[in-house]
């Protein structure tokens, strides 16, 4: 009977390991509002697109996502960084994690809170875009060291973006 959650995601230690579980025991059908926090997509404990996607495959009755993103240090070098280059660069759809399964199709809102130019967070934000339908706003307030002119990129890599959804509004913001 749950209809929002709020999860502190760093704390969920069982999915550091190697494999972790795809389905949960029982479907969350009346949850509508989901707020992770201190999620982290990429890096050392990129842990975070698993645990949502189990989240998500489990809630097919959801209307909003909040993520409140957390980043690691940032340096120029780092290869999980939008424009850099590096053979073990990660995508969503690469590997064992298989996301096609997922389905939003009461998804309206989402908003996600420090953004980083990574580019797992940029994968996740296309796989959203083309499977929520019914998507009308789409929140990104960015960490306050994303450059202008990753801004300007990350905007014009999501606008090349075809959504699902014909009427979804894409906002980029600046954290203040």
């Amino acid at each position: 009977m749950i209809e929002n959650l709020t999860i502190y995601l760093w704390g969920i230690e069982c999915f550091g390991e190697p494999e972790h579980p795809r389905k949960l025991p029982n479907s969350l059908y009346n949850l509508k509002y989901l707020y992770l926090y201190a999620v982290n997509l990429s890096g050392d404990f990129g842990f975070g697109m698993p645990f949502l996607a189990l989240v998500i495959r489990a809630s097919p009755n959801l209307e909003k996502i909040k993520l409140s993103m957390v980043t690691t240090i940032r340096n120029s070098g780092d290869p999980n960084m939008l424009g850099t280059k590096s053979n073990e660069d990660k995508e969503l759809d690469a590997g064992e994690d298989d996301y096609s399964d997922i389905q939003l199709k009461n998804l309206n809102e989402l908003e996600i809170e420090n953004l980083d130019n990574k580019k797992l967070e940029l994968e996740f934000l296309k796989l959203m875009l083309v499977k929520t339908p019914v998507l009308k706003t789409l929140r990104i307030f960015l960490h306050e060291q994303v450059a202008e002119d990753e801004e300007l990129d990350m905007s014009n890599l999501l606008r090349s973006c075809a959504p699902a959804s014909p009427v979804v509004e894409i906002s980029l913001h600046r954290n203040v």
